[in-house]
């Protein structure tokens, strides 16, 4: 029982930082089109 509990933990954190990482991504894309449109 508690091995699908911190199976399901392990799934829903994965997909936070997955969350994290292409919100970061996609700030960090646009942070680099404004700098190539102003410089």
């Amino acid at each position: 029982m508690w091995s699908s509990h911190s199976l399901d933990l392990m799934r829903n954190f994965l997909y936070f930082n997955d969350l994290i990482i292409f919100r970061l991504s996609s700030f960090r894309h646009c942070y680099s089109a404004c700098m190539l449109k102003f410089y």
